[in-house]
């Protein structure tokens, strides 16, 4: 039993600190016993452990539960740490709440104030979850300059106080740590409060500013040697200014390095850097399971970008869909010539690291080579919107992923327009998913790029997703496969009909999957709307007939007001994995998974 617990408490067990007995824990030294599932105690039981085995405190000069000489309400000290055998004089006075939300941060904070106070301690130490905070507190500050005697860390043995507490390469207690995805939305939340700053600063601003740091913050994980501290965190007694002259000179040689990332200075106060600063330091972000990452970062992103800005980001549960539906495994060239933040790569980076860690198990080197070589080489991506080019870049820099293969440009200007470096050029791309610019509204003028398309030529205006129609499959090699969302006028209005026939021209339809028509309304677009799926080919390639997998798709995991519903877009993509096999003659009483995994081995 004791191997499911944290190793911190397996440390306790091990060492004699602590024995836990089904939902009972015992603190050995001060044979005090205590509920172990409640939230709370897990924590307490890590602090004391810690304090025993990091900060080297006798665990005799340790007690629970300590009343200090106050009257009502009686708010016990959950750990105190003596200065003596007979615990008479306290040394550290430490709180612990069960989670690290902002209002049980500042309770914690008032509540181990008030009992450091009176009982005359030295330290306070606030333990939110996995949150910490060390405040000096001998000379008895108030709640309101309480943050002016942070300290990085205890002191050990009651030393003297360290600079710096996280080091590369360090043990569990001064290495940084991978962050759930609870603590992730707490921290990007914390985050967005110091910066927006209740509306005082434009969204798309601030959402630039926290971009930057955390941007530094990877290149500081990155490239901090083994041994070393790292530089993005506070030290004991820093001020906010030498805190943040540190942080703009990591920044500014992550700039020269990740030029096409960030071209701007860092604009925030110095105070609002070391807030920042303090809030991200304990976790890493490199380290961090990537879901959990791509969930926060998505939800980060819809605190800023709400309304027209939301036009950029198509919603998840399609994106996963299409994706599924598309298929791409490691040998795949990928372009999404309208990417928004990302999506459709950073889900295919996602499903192909899964196959890969699956076809190549336990050969570590291959799988790091071949993950790396898809992720840097063979992702590609455009985007009109530079700042959304940004966001499409941070978010791979989150995933650790090729966001050098961003272009921030229009998708339907000449090829000869793009930056070389790209070599974004017809017929090179295996697979091509893409969410267009919806909508009547959505129209191209430009003479320039009329003149280059095919449905351009003679026009004053033509719908923007006709001519993604046409780059897109100009963009693929001949079998290459293209997932699009389209509004239903172009695959059903008369006037569109010589659209569709240059689409039978130029490809076989795989599957029609029509949408619900709120499927994009909360990013900005009411239209109804259809994915389609095709598969290009020469002429002489085509079959005479051949059938078409078609679903309608009433529930998609949300509904018209935003709100979570049921989804049938995992059985609609299941039912075609079914359809696909059948055409090769494979399917024969499968399970589902069984039939999933055969999809993604032989596809369409």
């Amino acid at each position: 039993m004791e191997n499911h617990f944290d190793p911190l408490l397996q440390q306790g067990i091990k060492n004699g600190l602590i024995e836990i007995k089904e939902d009972r824990i015992r603190y050995i030294a001060q044979n005090k016993e205590y509920n172990f599932y409640d939230p709370e105690e897990n924590v307490r039981a890590k602090v004391y452990i810690k304090c025993v085995k990091k900060y080297q405190y006798p665990p005799k000069r340790l007690d629970l539960e300590v009343y200090p000489p106050r009257l009502e309400p009686k708010l016990p000290a959950d750990i105190v740490v003596y200065y003596d055998d007979e615990r008479v004089k306290p040394f550290i006075v430490v709180e612990t709440k069960a989670t690290s939300e902002e209002s049980n941060i500042d309770k914690a904070k008032k509540e181990g104030l008030g009992n450091a106070n009176l009982l005359l301690s030295d330290y306070l130490l606030t333990v939110c979850g996995e949150e910490e905070a060390v405040y000096y507190v001998k000379e008895r500050p108030s709640i309101k300059n309480l943050e002016n005697y942070r300290r990085s860390e205890l002191p050990v043995a009651y030393g003297k106080e360290t600079k710096y507490k996280y080091r590369k390469g360090g043990d569990i207690f001064s290495e940084l740590r991978k962050a759930t995805l609870n603590e992730l939305n707490n921290k990007f939340q914390l985050c967005h409060n110091e910066i927006w700053e209740g509306g005082k600063r434009d969204p798309a601003i601030s959402f630039d500013e926290m971009s930057k740091l955390m941007f530094t913050k990877i290149y500081d994980e990155r490239f901090t040697k083994t041994g070393e501290h790292y530089k993005f965190q506070i030290g004991t007694n820093e001020a906010p200014n030498i805190i943040a002259q540190r942080v703009k000179g990591i920044y500014r040689e992550a700039q020269r390095n990740e030029p096409e990332v960030f071209k701007a200075d860092i604009e925030l106060s110095d105070d609002r850097i070391s807030k920042i600063v303090e809030i991200l330091q304990d976790i890493s972000l490199i380290n961090t399971d990537l879901d959990a990452k791509g969930r926060a970062f998505e939800k980060f992103l819809g605190a800023y970008f709400r309304g027209p800005a939301g036009q950029y980001f198509t919603p998840r549960q399609i994106v996963e869909f299409m994706v599924d539906m598309i298929n791409p495994t490691e040998k795949d060239l990928i372009m999404d010539p309208a990417c928004g933040s990302g999506g459709f790569l950073l889900y295919s980076i996602k499903l192909v690291r899964e196959l890969i860690k699956k076809n190549y198990a336990r050969d570590e080197r291959t799988i790091n080579r071949i993950d790396w070589d898809f992720s840097h080489k063979q992702i590609f991506g455009i985007e009109i919107n530079d700042r959304i080019a940004r966001i499409a870049m941070m978010d791979m820099v989150i995933h650790d992923d090729g966001h050098s293969n961003i272009e921030c440009n229009n998708a339907l200007h000449e090829y000869v327009k793009f930056d070389p470096r790209r070599a974004i050029m017809p017929e090179r791309y295996d697979i091509v998913l893409t969410n267009p610019p919806l909508g009547k509204a959505a129209k191209e003028k430009e003479k320039g790029i009329l003149n280059n398309f095919e449905f351009g030529k003679g026009r004053n205006n033509q719908i923007t997703s006709v001519f993604f129609i046409e780059r897109c499959l100009d963009l693929l090699k001949t079998d290459g496969r293209l997932g699009i969302v389209l509004d239903d006028g172009i695959l059903t209005n008369p006037t569109l009909r010589y659209v569709r026939d240059f689409i039978r021209n130029r490809a076989v339809i795989k599957a029609i999957i029509s949408l619900p028509n709120f499927s994009f309304k909360a990013v900005g677009a009411g239209a109804k709307t259809s994915i389609l799926f095709l598969q290009k080919k020469r002429q002489e390639q085509f079959p005479k007939d051949y059938p078409i997998f078609m679903a309608i798709a009433e529930h998609i995991g949300y509904d018209a007001t935003g709100r979570p519903d049921k989804n049938e877009l995992p059985d609609i993509f299941y039912e075609f994995a079914k359809f696909c096999l059948e055409q090769k003659g494979l399917m024969k009483d499968l399970s589902r998974d069984q039939t999933i995994e055969l999809f993604r081995q032989y596809g369409w």
